[in-house]
Order: C-alpha cells, then sequence, then structure tokens
C-alpha cells in the first residue's frame, strides 16, 4: 500500500478497508447481474480491484464475466476473457492499461499469469487441508 500510511500495520488496515468497500462493489454488481460467483471467479474479481480498481469496478469485469457464461465458455476461459476485456475503455473501445502496453496479448498475458498464480494458490492450499471459506462469496 503505498498510498501515505505511517506504517505497515496502518497500510494494511487502509488496503483491508479498501478491498471490504471493492468487495461490496463486486458483490452488488453480480447480484445486478444475477451471477452467483464461482470462488476463482471471485479471487479473480478481488485481484483484479487490487490491480486495477478501475477495470475492475468501473469497466466491466463482472459484465464481461456475464457475457462469458452466455457464450457458454468454460470458467477459466470466462475468467481470463473478463479480465482481459475489463481493460478495454467504454468510451473509446480502446485498450488502457498502459503499465501492460496496451496490447490485448500483453494485457491477457499479464491477467492469464495472475489468474494462473490464483489457482496454484487455491490448488496448494486444499492439497494442504488448510481450510478455505465455504459459502457464497464474499465468505
Amino acid at each position: 500500500y503505498q498510498h501515505g500510511a505511517a506504517s505497515p500495520e496502518q497500510a494494511d488496515r487502509r488496503q483491508w478497508q479498501r478491498l471490504q468497500a471493492q468487495a461490496q462493489i463486486l458483490t452488488q454488481q453480480a447480484q445486478d447481474q444475477g451471477l452467483t460467483l464461482t470462488r476463482l471467479e471471485w479471487l479473480n474479481a478481488l485481484d483484479l480491484a487490487n490491480q486495477a480498481p478501475a477495470a475492475a469496478l468501473d469497466r466491466g469485469y463482472i459484465p464481461w464475466l456475464a457475457q462469458a457464461r452466455q457464450l457458454h465458455m468454460p470458467e477459466a476461459e470466462a475468467i481470463l476473457w473478463a479480465r482481459t476485456r475489463a481493460f478495454l475503455d467504454p468510451d473509446t473501445g480502446r485498450w488502457n492499461a498502459p503499465g501492460l502496453g496496451n496490447t490485448v496479448q500483453a494485457i491477457s498475458a499479464d491477467q492469464a499469469r495472475r489468474q494462473r498464480a490464483i489457482a496454484a494458490t487455491v490448488d496448494h492450499l486444499n492439497a494442504t487441508g488448510w481450510p478455505l471459506p465455504t459459502g457464497s462469496p464474499p465468505f
């Protein structure tokens, strides 16, 4: 967290508050789309909100995910498709991810990397018996 925290503890508190607020927005967006998110869809939504709030919250990860489901994409493909398309600027139709090169290839590669890391972490936790939250996101 790099926005003026006076200590690591304060940074953690601020980041946690930010993620909680983002989770509420994502939850409402999913409800508005009539979606019940899977664990991986939810974790990817939160990760995208953490990485690029505008992409996740303003540009439509959740609506893109709803569209991917309507296209009957498998879960992993739908998540990547929605994560990538969330970087499309709805006003211009152009990619808006300067830190990722503003190309669909670079954006998709970065989002796939992050998606794989999340899936690997969940797999590791499942394999080691670490209890993951149950119930509907946001758990």
